[in-house]
């Protein structure tokens, strides 16, 4: 059997940096040209459908991946530290019954494997979409420049649009190369994003599991029948187990806080 996931090792999962600083700085300098290009692009290849199909799709792209995704980085940087890595602290102290046990192992399980899909999700999207296509383009300028032989139909990283007189391969492999950083910041971005929104969904879902098991365990304090003078039954707990019971009630009483903040 393999040996469960600590909390520091959980803990280290996260604290992934965010697009920040002179990172944002480059994404910024980026988008905003390849967006403005793509409005071009839009203008001049609107009579061509597939030209203008493949234009819009772009510029969803940048329109959610790069501006949103930028801004929902930070909420989620929210939702990591104050809640992802404060239930990680603090459920072993929920931890009081082997129903439990097993609830918060399914979840550990599930941290550590989703972390490892996201991280190899995230490296073959940008494999496949950025670095393939951007070696392509690569060995094809090589070719030209080495045989002369006239730019063919190339690929690309984004769609972007070149005036006829700069449709040359120096400047199309220039364009692509920045258009390659930027997708790189995106896949970056949301490989954080997307790891840390299922996981918060997890957490909180274990949270609600736990929640009903302390509820359950209310049934488990031992009670004593007891008869009143008018001879209705009732049911007495001991001072030991009320004592048990009323710090029980507590802890369910702030879990359930911890929930709803």
């Amino acid at each position: 059997m393999e040996d469960r996931a600590s909390a520091e090792t959980l803990i280290s999962i996260f604290g992934d940096k965010r697009v920040t600083g002179l990172k944002a700085v480059i994404l910024l300098s980026l988008t905003l040209p390849i967006f403005l290009n793509l409005i071009f692009c839009l203008i001049e290849e609107w009579s061509d459908f597939f030209e203008r199909l493949l234009t819009l799709k772009e510029i969803m792209l940048i329109l959610f991946s790069a501006i949103g995704g930028y801004f929902v980085q930070f909420h989620l940087r929210d939702v990591e530290e104050k809640y992802v890595l404060k239930y990680l602290r603090s459920v072993k102290h929920h931890e009081t019954s082997e129903e439990k046990r097993k609830i918060i192992d399914g979840t550990n399980d599930y941290i550590v494997r989703h972390n490892v899909v996201a991280q190899r999700a995230f490296k073959f999207l940008f494999i496949t979409g950025g670095c393939i296509p951007l070696l392509q383009i690569t060995i094809k300028t090589l070719k030209m420049y080495l045989t002369g032989v006239e730019a063919e139909k190339m690929v690309f990283v984004i769609h972007l649009y070149l005036p006829v007189g700069y449709r040359t391969p120096l400047i199309y492999l220039v364009t692509q190369l920045a258009a390659f950083v930027l997708y790189g910041f995106l896949v970056y971005m949301w490989g954080v994003n997307y790891k840390v929104f299922l996981i918060g969904l997890k957490c909180l879902s274990t949270e609600v599991c736990l929640l009903v098991e302390s509820l359950k365990e209310l049934d488990s304090f031992e009670k004593t029948p007891a008869l009143t003078a008018n001879e209705e039954e009732l049911v007495v707990v001991s001072a030991v187990e009320q004592r048990k019971l009323k710090d029980h009630l507590n802890r369910t009483i702030e879990q359930h806080q911890d929930i709803l903040q």
